[in-house]
């Protein structure tokens, strides 16, 4: 949380404390059924001045998605440190088991939000679909790493699928062991792939 000092005392910036409480409670809850009132609850800042930082919920919104697609890009700089492309796509895949409490409870904050916000307004559904196309991309450039030039695209849209569903199913479920088993599997799919 960003603070800074003034005569002595801490001071809390309010918009960070918002758009984190609205971020925990999308994915909670989803972005329909959070309320401003609700993120003024959980952040403890009075419902008033949310409108001094966010016009609307669509701008909250907005901010969520921003918010995500900057942690996206923040892991996949880390991950482009692993020196192979299928390092790369396995370590990817140990995120999954690494959020796995949240996964089974809530789904994938990343998905959800994006097929959400294509139930609700144009002018997210773009921003939301922008934080699933940097996954894809990055699979893609993955691929064509290990050599697929013609069905890199194919591989890395199936690689992003077989994500998003396990998480879906998992949550459905509410069981933590599809996403080990099917981690797995996509781990033994990678080191059996041939260009």
């Amino acid at each position: 949380m960003c603070s800074t000092k003034f005569n002595g005392k801490k001071m809390v910036n309010k918009r960070e404390l918002l758009l984190k409480s609205a971020d925990e409670l999308i994915h909670a809850q989803g972005f329909q059924s959070t309320t401003l009132a609700d993120i003024a609850r959980h952040s403890k800042v009075p419902l008033g001045n949310i409108y001094y930082y966010f016009k609307t919920k669509a701008d909250i919104g907005n901010a969520v998605i921003q918010l995500r697609e900057s942690k996206l890009q923040d892991l996949l700089k880390q991950l482009d440190q692993l020196e192979t492309p299928k390092a790369r796509l396995k370590a990817m895949t140990e995120t999954i088991i690494a959020n796995k409490k949240d996964i089974v409870k809530y789904g994938c904050p990343i998905a959800s939000l994006s097929q959400e916000a294509g139930k609700i307004e144009d002018s997210m559904i773009k921003k939301a679909d922008s934080i699933l196309r940097l996954l894809v991309d990055w699979a893609i450039k993955q691929f064509k790493e290990m050599g697929f030039r013609q069905n890199a695209r194919m591989k890395g849209i199936q690689f992003v699928s077989h994500i998003e569903g396990m998480t879906v199913v998992a949550q459905a479920l509410k069981d933590p062991v599809v996403l080990d088993c099917q981690v797995k599997a996509l781990k033994i799919w990678l080191d059996d792939i041939k260009n």
